[in-house]
């Protein structure tokens, strides 16, 4: 990984992995895609006509959506619906399944530039933590399960974000969207409790960011029935959140619904509308300054304490050789070092620092 230090914000990148991939896939000079994902294109099981075929190419399909996993927890948020998608398919993956890894590592090569970018001290930043969570309903076709998606932000940086599929079939599109909520409020508790922690400061309550005007009218005002009394239990522990002001929901237009690229596979439009919004930013210059605050160093430090860990475990467990570990671009009068790594379990949710990091606490803890 690249970290970027810059006067006013920090970029990271992992072009050098997007580089190696491309390599083994034999893509390097390929002609890049708009999308990760083939628009419209709905992915079933693989028959066993389709097994069979992808079985002759003899390639491991893990070896290629672990890459595109790893790119989506750490910089790319933008991929993480299609890793999520592909790699529901890692058991059994068929020739249909190939094909769009393939078209995946196109959209990679024509975005490989993008930076994450962070920016703390963004005046258009807020001291609480925003979420925005968003669900798709029942667009699985063989197993009608909802799609949930949700990232966090704070002070303008995303620190979260997740796409994943939902463990029970949804009876409407409220109860998809009451469920994606959840697990947002479910993150939220320990993201709060992190900042909290290392800023010694107490936030303001956590706004969420929701898009179902029926949710919203049920966390108002709740009353169970013969339809709801299903969602009575989750329902009222979202209320009582909100009665104790430890949450607000707020209801904004789809259009402003930043999680929606998390729940789908989306065309190149609303893509690159959105792109904006996750600070994905593409750089075309390398020139790099000297850190603006203590703050920034802070930032830095708990970054590289959680990074560093990951994508050697990661690169150990392909067996891919040759590809550089993260990068500390900085000015000379900069002191930051790489720390020890600490234990990480993979999965689709990114994080960028890590709540029992007794190390990085002392270190963000003046701050």
């Amino acid at each position: 990984m690249d970290v970027e230090i810059h006067a006013n914000h920090i970029a990271l990148s992992q072009e050098k992995l997007i580089d190696k991939g491309l390599e083994l896939l034999g893509l390097t000079d390929c002609k890049p895609v708009a999308t990760p994902l083939s628009v419209g294109v709905q992915l079933l099981k693989a028959s066993k006509d389709d097994e069979a075929k992808f079985k002759k190419l003899n390639l491991n399909y893990r070896t290629f959506t672990g890459i595109l996993n790893y790119l989506a927890c750490r910089t790319r948020p933008d991929l993480a619906p299609a890793v999520s998608i592909l790699s529901a398919f890692n058991n059994n993956p068929g020739i249909n399944h190939w094909n769009q890894i393939i078209h995946f590592w196109k959209y990679v090569k024509g975005s490989r530039h993008l930076h994450l970018t962070l920016r703390p001290n963004d005046p258009q930043g807020t001291q609480s933590i925003q979420h925005f969570t968003d669900a798709t309903w029942a667009d699985d076709l063989e197993t009608r399960l909802s799609r949930s998606g949700s990232i966090c932000f704070w002070k303008s940086c995303p620190v979260a974000w997740s796409s994943k599929k939902q463990r029970n079939i949804t009876l409407s599109s409220t109860e998809a969207e009451m469920n994606a909520l959840a697990d947002g409020v479910q993150e939220n508790q320990w993201v709060k409790f992190l900042v909290e922690e290392l800023w010694n400061k107490t936030l303001e309550p956590s706004t969420f960011h929701v898009n179902n005007q029926g949710l919203v009218k049920k966390i108002k005002n709740f009353s169970s029935n013969s339809k709801t009394k299903h969602l009575d239990i989750k329902m009222k522990w979202l209320r009582n959140l909100k009665n104790k002001n430890e949450i607000s929901v707020v209801l904004i237009p789809s259009k402003d619904m930043i999680a929606n690229t998390l729940i789908k596979s989306s065309n190149a439009e609303s893509l690159n509308r959105l792109k904006e919004k996750y600070f994905l930013v593409q750089y075309s210059s390398k020139l790099l300054q000297p850190l603006a605050s203590a703050t920034w160093q802070s930032l830095v430090v708990a970054l590289f304490r959680y990074l560093d860990h990951s994508q050697s475990r990661l690169l150990n467990s392909l067996a891919i050789q040759g590809c550089s570990p993260i990068k500390y671009h900085s000015a000379p009068s900069s002191s930051i070092t790489p720390l020890t790594p600490l234990h990480h379990q993979p999965s689709l949710r990114s994080t960028i620092i890590h709540p029992q990091d007794s190390l990085v606490k002392s270190q963000l803890g003046e701050n």
